[in-house]
């Protein structure tokens, strides 16, 4: 049947004298909605029949190898072990990465997020029947270069590359662990790194006595402790990180104007030329300013407050101001900040010729603060940039 055919039976019809008649245009809509809802459904059948049917390829393709991790987060997790495997068999993706870790030459880490997930879709050859949007306790398998990690993270590591792992050799060729950065907000896995380190991997190291080669001769006696002392000084590296991280200070950002769309300085001539587009930048720049008062003042109070304490406590002290000053400075010379300046100051705004106090960096003198001031967009109302 031709297509013109087919067109002519769905919007037209005969009637009892013979004469042809024309549907009308509510029912021809209601015809194609009938139409389209039938194509849709036959459509996610056939999405959950395929997806069904690879589900029970993928789960033909678990080794007692597999089951033996699985039976470990088991153990490890709120989960039963089936729960766990249909999890696992949720995506193609999943059981690949779970076979390039079994393999040879592949693989080194894999890992389980054990976490809030969205519920498996048609694709993953199961329903659950939870609305849509809906959240859930999952697990989601990774290799950590993709994912983001929100909860518990599960870790399976090889202890030789190059060898596979099958069942006879699973329970030694594979070394478990787990941490989690639940509740660790911006630090997200920062703490539970360095507790990890500090409380189970670095102890280890230092009471190893059995060094193999390295205990035999000076020249290995001192590679085994230049070993130990960069172990000790990275812990202290993701400590310091961790006080940047929580020092840092994020200005105050801008919703009623887009300040991405000044990219040239024919932006900011039009920007200046719009007293409403100026308004808000204005205040804008009044936040910043107030915010960064806070941080000046925050500071003076916590020197004061720290001139009892020791040394240790001293250079945490500075290590934090040092974070709260540099996030600072970052923001105030990025391209986003300076165009907003520049368009202040295309408009003549008298927001840059307040001094919003008599000392704005009082009793600090460091280096932060001279910085501020040179790039002082507030503090320097005529530097142009």
């Amino acid at each position: 049947m031709s297509k013109d055919n087919m067109q002519s039976r769905q919007t037209s019809f005969v009637d009892s004298d013979g004469k042809k008649q024309n549907l009308p245009a509510r029912l021809r809509t209601q015809r194609k909605s009938i139409a389209m809802i039938a194509f849709q459904a036959e459509t996610i059948r056939e999405r959950q029949a395929r997806g069904k049917e690879a589900r029970d390829i993928r789960r033909m393709g678990l080794t007692p190898a597999h089951k033996y991790i699985i039976e470990i987060l088991a153990q490890n997790t709120d989960f039963d072990a089936q729960a766990v495997e249909e999890f696992v068999l949720d995506s193609a993706k999943h059981m690949e990465l779970f076979s390039r870790f079994l393999d040879k030459n592949n693989l080194r880490v894999l890992m389980f997020f054990v976490q809030e997930i969205e519920p498996p879709g048609f694709d993953s050859g199961r329903s659950l029947g939870l609305p849509k949007g809906t959240k859930m306790q999952g697990i989601i398998v990774t290799d950590g270069t993709c994912e983001a990690l929100t909860g518990r993270c599960l870790y399976f590591i090889k202890s030789d590359v190059a060898s596979a792992i099958n069942p006879r050799n699973v329970h030694e060729m594979v070394n478990f662990g787990n941490f989690s950065c639940a509740n660790a907000g911006t630090l997200t896995v920062l703490p539970a790194i360095q507790q990890l380190l500090m409380k189970v991997h670095n102890p280890a190291a230092h009471a190893l006595d059995d060094w193999g080669a390295l205990s035999e001769t000076p020249i290995g006696k001192k590679t085994r402790q230049n070993f130990l002392d960069s172990f000790d000084t990275f812990i202290d590296f993701i400590n310091g990180a961790k006080t940047s991280i929580s020092g840092a200070v994020k200005l105050h950002g801008c919703d009623g104007f887009d300040v991405t769309s000044l990219a040239t300085p024919g932006d900011c001539l039009s920007a200046a030329a719009n007293p409403d587009s100026v308004a808000i930048l204005e205040d804008l720049v009044h936040h910043w300013c107030k915010e960064i008062e806070q941080v000046l003042t925050e500071s003076e109070q916590m020197r004061k407050e720290a001139d009892d304490t020791g040394p240790l406590a001293e250079l945490e002290h500075w290590r934090l101001l040092m974070a709260r000053f540099n996030s600072i400075m970052d923001q105030i010379k990025s391209k986003h900040c300076k165009m907003v300046i520049s368009t202040l100051n295309a408009a003549k705004s008298k927001v840059l010729k307040v001094q919003l106090c008599s000392d704005p960096f009082p009793a600090i003198g460091t280096h932060g603060a001279t910085l501020v001031i040179q790039h002082g967009w507030v503090f320097s109302p005529t530097q142009r940039f």
